[in-house]
């Protein structure tokens, strides 16, 4: 019930009922990690800090409550602290796909490129499905000015979240130059999914650059 309340963003009914089964069940360390995940959502950090540290109490090496850490302390601006709990979860569990993801986010928040762009290419190796993932992996290589990578990323992006506009936006910005008409095209694409009147004015300067 306490997941279906979160499927349908009932934070406070979720919370009672973790506490309702924490009540029953008090050493178990995903009850623990579940309702520091829906107090966190509830916007309650300091709480759900409390929870994912008791079920780290309860089990070291749970990788989803390392995982969970390092979000709140990168959602709080602090990296290095994220950057620890997202390497913790890796060593639980090589395979969690999100906590390479996100140890990206942080390393190239920290200015660690290289390393990010390797965290990537790993979660899209374990998760070839997530967007984000590509999309982040776009951003890198765009910095690292490898506009053929960054391309390919993007538009696998946009191929797994059609619906996701910040992408197109993204590729409206590298094909400006080398490829106007797809600037346009991709620029269409984001301006009917954002209804954003700056995204329309663009559009309407593009096309007019290509008459």
């Amino acid at each position: 019930l306490a997941r279906l309340l979160v499927a349908e963003r009932d934070y406070d009914g979720a919370t009672r009922q973790y506490r309702e089964a924490l009540r029953i069940k008090p050493d178990d360390p995903d009850f623990h990690n579940n309702l520091g995940l829906a107090l966190k959502n509830k916007g309650d950090l300091d709480s759900a800090e409390s929870e994912y540290r008791e079920a780290l109490r309860l089990n070291p090496r749970q990788a989803d409550a390392h995982s969970n850490l390092g979000n709140l302390f990168y959602q709080k601006k602090n990296l290095k602290s994220a950057i620890r709990e997202y390497r913790a979860a890796i060593q639980s569990d090589p395979s969690h796909a999100g906590s390479h993801m996100n140890l990206g986010s942080a390393l190239d928040d920290s200015g660690e490129t290289d390393a990010a762009i390797a965290e990537y290419r790993e979660s899209i190796r374990l998760e070839p499905e997530k967007a984000e993932a590509h999309y982040n992996l776009g951003i890198s290589l765009a910095k690292k000015r490898d506009a053929q990578g960054a391309l390919s990323e993007l538009r696998a992006s946009e191929k797994l979240d059609p619906d996701w506009p910040t992408p197109h936006i993204w590729l409206v910005t590298l094909l400006m130059k080398s490829d106007p008409r797809g600037a346009l095209d991709e620029c269409r694409i984001a301006d009917k999914l954002t209804h954003d009147a700056k995204m329309q004015e663009l559009c309407e300067k593009l096309a007019a650059q290509l008459k």
